[in-house]
């Protein structure tokens, strides 16, 4: 904390492209296996917007933080029938990292689109977890946010 906030009311540090790297570099190598046996990954990271920042509120260290992430996926049946889409996370705050809205578009391909889309969400899980990690780079690579 600064020599002027002894009391550590509140400071705060950007650290939002530091985030935006390991969100794209993270969910560019997600792959799961929904309930049914589909495999799915993400294929690419178009965009990660938003913003990050390390912040002392009251004495006490957390990530505040709100992203809308673009991703490109596809789904694969254990028959080989197959579809691509796109996906978005939107505004997925600190707030909400265990309940954010992920909608799936554009779907394309041999797979029923409706049994793409239900085993898309198995992608929920994993993107969460890798939030989740992030928030946790970000504390121990700013663990003072005036440094």
């Amino acid at each position: 904390m600064s020599q002027w906030n002894k009391a550590g009311t509140w400071e705060e540090k950007d650290c939002t492209a530091f985030s935006q790297e390991i969100l794209t570099t993270s969910l560019a190598n997600v792959k799961c296996t929904s309930d049914d046996g589909t495999a799915v990954e993400i294929t690419s990271v178009k965009d990660v917007q938003g913003h990050a920042h390390v912040l002392v509120v009251r004495g006490k260290m957390r990530v505040g933080m709100e992203f809308t992430i673009n991703l490109a996926w596809k789904a694969a049946d254990t028959s080989g029938a197959e579809a691509t889409g796109e996906g978005v996370v939107f505004e997925m705050a600190e707030t909400d990292v265990d309940d954010f809205e992920l909608e799936f578009k554009n779907v394309a391909g041999a797979l029923n689109s409706s049994k793409a889309k239900k085993a898309a969400k198995s992608l929920h899980d994993p993107i969460r977890e890798i939030v989740r990690g992030m928030m946790g780079q970000v504390l121990a690579k700013y663990p003072n946010p005036k440094a």
